[in-house]
């Protein structure tokens, strides 16, 4: 069920949408990621609005983009810089994920993925890669001995050229050694395998995620169910303006916070990306209505079976009212 986030969006909109907590004229986001997955509002006279982030389990990605190569760069070999994470507009939602990125997991990607990744003699080009420029990359094809081969060959063929040839692009085991550290800026940096067609991952921090979505003013983030149950709802700091401190809503604070560099596919293509994930979050005493199930087994609301909240109500949404 690929679309079961955005089910769960709208299941939850519906349902706030009934009591009254949803301002006139609003619906979810969908895919646009400029503004907040749904508004919500309380019972206040007038009623205060507030964004909101709808993440259907904890595992979800918060927040991705697309690499690029910059085929200028080939020439310079070693001292080359030929990934790119491509710069967005200032002061959007992906321009400050884009930003922490570049100085924290690109010298990673450029380190593992070009400066040491020497095949049969020569720094290897990937194929999966959208170029910064079609010119400089069509002018690289002109000139290069293999440039007839990178024209031609097609998927799943220059997939499996790609997975033999970037470390961590294909299915590692878990725990097999394809780390390295790297001393950047004074600080070490681990790189650690992860299983599946995920890369690697880089260490990140929270508050790269709560200028991200602070940025499309979305001031609350309601996080549905995994395996060890529903997570709920939480605020990203600087402003809280429904006031739901008082009720012990937790700030969104995850122990971990990684970038995972992954290969994503579809439709007999592919595409390497970068996302940012979470582990560690502790469970909040507030939620909106839950998700029942995860991925595959999403199966719609549960509306009032959420932990006992005896200072305000035992519904999900008492503290709006």
């Amino acid at each position: 069920m690929a679309n079961a986030g955005i089910l769960y969006e709208q299941h939850l909109f519906n349902y706030l949408n009934g009591g009254g907590y949803i301002p006139s004229g609003t619906t979810v986001a969908g895919a646009k990621d400029s503004i907040p997955d749904i508004t919500i509002q309380n019972k206040a006279t007038p009623p205060v609005q507030a964004g909101v982030e709808v993440k259907l389990d904890p595992k979800a990605a918060f927040g991705s983009a697309v690499f690029q190569f910059d085929y200028s760069q080939i020439a310079l070999g070693a001292r080359g810089n030929p990934w790119v994470i491509p710069q967005e507009p200032s002061g959007t939602a992906k321009w400050y994920m884009s930003q922490d990125a570049r100085t924290t997991l690109l010298p990673q990607v450029q380190k593992l993925w070009w400066t040491d990744n020497i095949i049969t003699g020569q720094h290897y080009v990937p194929h999966g890669v959208k170029a910064v420029s079609p010119t400089a990359k069509d002018a690289w094809l002109k000139a290069s001995p293999v440039g007839n081969h990178y024209k031609t060959i097609t998927y799943p063929n220059n997939y499996n050229e790609d997975a033999q040839n970037l470390k961590g692009f294909k299915v590692v085991s878990e725990g097999k050694e394809t780390l390295w550290e790297e001393d950047l800026g004074d600080e070490w940096t681990e790189v650690k395998t992860t299983s599946g067609k995920t890369g690697f991952r880089v260490p990140a921090s929270a508050q790269v995620i709560r200028n991200y979505y602070i940025s499309k003013s979305s001031w609350y983030i309601q996080i549905g169910s995994d395996s060890s149950g529903n997570n709920g709802l939480y605020h990203m700091g600087d402003k809280d303006p429904l006031d739901l401190g008082r009720y012990g809503c937790p700030l969104f604070n995850p122990s971990t916070v990684e970038y995972r560099v992954r290969v994503a596919e579809k439709s007999g293509s592919y595409s390497i990306q970068y996302a940012l994930y979470i582990g560690g979050l502790s469970t909040s005493p507030l939620s909106l209505p839950i998700n029942q199930g995860t991925g595959n087994n999403y199966s719609g609301l549960v509306p009032n079976s959420v932990r006992p909240q005896p200072s305000f109500g035992s519904t999900a949404i008492s503290f709006l009212d």
